[in-house]
Parts: C-alpha cells; structure tokens; sequence
C-alpha cells in the first residue's frame, strides 16, 4: 500500500528532525544542572512526548512537564507590570492585522472596543485591515485614547492572580533549577515567564531550549537562550529555507489555545478558547507515528547519559537538507497536503484561514522584494496579501514556479541579512 504524502514526510523529516532536537535539550539540560523542563503549549506538545520517552528510563533525574499557556494568557497578566510597554505588544504586526484584533489583544470586551473605537474616531476602521506602518501608529493614539489604558491594567490585574496561582500550583516558582522548551522565534514567552516569577519572588532566570530563535528580546542574557538550528546571530541560509508557520502547524497540540486560568475550588485550571485544535486530525495522526518512533529511538539509546552521543555531521546535514527541501521546495502534493493545514499568527488565534493561502500570481509577485519594499515604502500602490507558508502558496498556484520561489528566497535573504547586520554589535 502507498504511503500518504504526510506519513512519509513524518517519517523521513519531521520526526528525526524532533528526536535529534529532544536528544539535544535533555543533553543540554544535564550538562547545565537543569531539575525540570516545561514544554510550553501548544508546540511543544510533541517535544513534551518525546522527552517522556527519553526521560522516564533514561534521565529519571529531570522532570519533564506539560504548561498549559500562550502569548496570549502570560502578557495579560503582566500589561499593568509593564507600563508603556505594554502597548508595544498590543501594536504588533502581523497578518491581516486589524484595529478591533489590536484591541482584543488587550483584553477587551466587545462592548469596551467599540468605546473605544468612538473615543478615537475609528469607529468605522475596526476591520480594516492595517499596514506594519499604520499598527506602529496605534501606539501614541492608544496612550491617548480616554479609557483605553485603564480598562488595560484593570484586566491586566484582574488576570493575575489566577495566572499566578496556576504557575505557583505547577512549579515556576519552586527554588529548582528549570528551563522551558518550545519552537521559539522570539524568546519573548521565556522573558515573560521571568517577569511573572520575579513578581512572585523567584528572581531566578530561566533557561531556554529552543528549535530556532530570529531573535531575542531587548536587555534579554544571550546565555539564557539556547537555540538547536538556528539562532538571532547567523544561520541565514537556514532561516530562508525554512518556514515557522509550517513547523507550527505541525508541532502542535490537538487541544486549544488556552485563553487564562481560573480558581475551581483548590486547583487551578486553565481556560481554553476551545477543546479541539482545528488541525487535530492530522496532529493525532502525527501523535500516533511519534510514539512508536521515539520508542525504537530511545531503545538505541545507551543508559546514562554521559554516553549519548551527537548525531554525526554528515547524517545531521544530510537531515537537515531533508527539512530544507520540504519547507523551502515542496512538491505539488506537499503544498496541498500540508498547505491545507489551518493557521494564525495572531495571538487570540482569530481569523484562522490556510496555511498556504490560495494566492493569485500577481498577489505572488507583490510579495517580491522590490515590490513589495516599494509598496511598504509608499512609492507604489497596491494591497499585499500574503501567505503564512509563501512556498506552498507559490507552488499550488503553479505559474512560474521557479522564479517566484527564487524571487521569495531573495526577499527573505535580504530580510535576514537586515537583521543579522542590526545585530551586529549589541
């Protein structure tokens, strides 16, 4: 019998992908001293899985735990800690990024947006959607806004103390070396983390073990984030070939999004949005192929730790390129299979469409470098519809397919070597 396009692709790239990453952490971690890891939801789910394999007969002296949380529950929480700073989470960019998104980011009511909304003359702008450029100039017009940063820090202090109740009920702030483990990009979970635990009295810095970082919070201790393939200084040709919206939609839980914590009588519990995952059918099927695979890996494993070795460089190369080609040159069907998968990156996961949005060329060709720096420039008119995994959209539109993916890595290259250059220095 043929093999689906997913179960090969599991079998031959995701899942030695994961192990050799999860291999990686728990080696990290017993070199660092490291008594606990927490697998943030929802992509760490199946690195939480894996480790278990590893963990339970080989390391039993680290623990491994499962946190329930998201951007969305930890900033929260932390809005009225923060200050100004806290606008400058709100007035984040992203896809489809609209004013009424902006301001559920903040917590707000239905009712409270529309007020505020009034209050700022953008009654009628609620659903536009916004420019990097236009979002960036919420910021000074929020802070001005009557009403807006009271209703914040009254939902900000409101969520707190559950918040805090839960991290305390799970450990964060016991006087134990720990670490948390997740996909990563940014690094601003772990920062937020920290806050709360210095809020709480536990002025420890966490550690961070992550797939891949882009880069790191201002002020943040390099030494405190640890990345496996790439990080915020180099690996440039990594980060062109590879997509972190695809690697999220995959590396996921089949629960939801946890939206806060609440008290139920002693314990307490987190919220979520929903019970389901709208990908959970395809993360059970990966789910189901992961357990008997982190099984076979951990059985060739030697006892202690001490004894575990690194995959050789030429089979990690080897491995490597296989993660690259799928991301960055899927096949028709690759496209379709995967593309399929349903995505946001917005932090209240609204809006969810397909990961490979269906584009048209013109919508492709808008995205390209010139055009579309043009474009965000001003100097040339024109709506950018963009795409959560470019190269599948690029694909399944079937035109031009080599130019427009050539014309896609040019445009990531120049992002990345922007920022490599910043990075210079600080």
């Amino acid at each position: 019998m043929k093999r689906s396009v997913f179960s090969q692709i599991s079998d031959q790239v995701l899942l030695p992908v994961l192990s050799d990453f999860i291999q990686w952490v728990i080696r990290s971690a017993a070199e660092e001293g490291v008594g606990r890891l927490y697998f943030l939801a929802r992509d760490g789910y199946p690195m939480y899985l894996a480790a278990q394999m590893f963990l339970s007969r080989k390391v039993p002296q680290i623990e491994c735990r499962y946190l329930f949380c998201s951007r969305f529950s930890l900033r929260v929480p932390c809005f009225h800690l923060k200050g100004r700073d806290a606008l400058k989470e709100i007035c984040l960019g992203g896809i489809d990024v609209t004013l009424r998104k902006v301001l559920h980011r903040a917590a707000l009511t239905e009712e409270e947006i529309v007020r505020i909304a009034e209050g700022m003359g953008l009654s009628g702008e609620l659903d536009r959607i916004l420019s990097y450029q236009e979002v960036q100039r919420l910021i000074p017009r929020l802070e001005k806004a009557p009403g807006f940063l009271e209703l914040l820090n009254q939902h900000s202090r409101e969520a707190y103390q559950d918040t805090m109740g839960y991290l305390r009920q799970e450990g964060l702030l016991d006087p134990v070396p720990c670490a948390v483990v997740d996909s990563g990009w940014t690094g601003t979970v772990q920062q937020t983390l920290d806050l709360l635990r210095e809020s709480g009295g536990c002025g420890k810095k966490l550690t961070g073990y992550y797939f891949g970082l882009y880069s790191l919070p201002k002020g943040s201790d390099f030494s405190k984030y640890h990345a496996y393939y790439f990080s915020p200084k180099g690996h440039i040709k990594r980060k062109v070939l590879f997509s972190n919206s695809l690697f999220e939609g995959i590396m996921s839980a089949p629960h939801g999004m946890t939206l806060g914590y609440r008290k139920e009588g002693e314990t307490f519990k987190p919220v979520m949005k929903s019970q389901r995952n709208e990908n959970q059918e395809r993360i059970l099927a990966f789910r189901d192929g992961l357990i008997p695979y982190m099984v076979h890996e951990e059985r060739k494993l030697p006892k202690k730790i001490a004894d575990w070795t690194r995959m050789d460089p030429k089979s990690q190369r080897r491995l490597f390129g296989r993660l690259a080609r799928f991301m960055a040159y899927p096949t028709r069907e690759e496209a379709r299979v995967f593309g399929s998968l349903k995505f946001t990156d917005d932090v209240l996961e609204n809006g969810e469409h397909q990961l490979a949005a269906r584009l048209k060329e013109e919508d492709i060709k808008r995205n390209h470098a010139l055009a579309k720096s043009l474009i965000l420039l001003g100097i040339r008119k024109g709506p950018i519809r963009e795409s959560a995994w470019m190269e599948g959209s690029i694909v399944q539109n079937g035109r031009r397919v080599r130019c427009h993916l050539r014309g896609n890595r040019r445009y990531k290259y120049l992002l990345y070597l922007k920022k490599y250059l910043g990075s210079l220095g600080k």
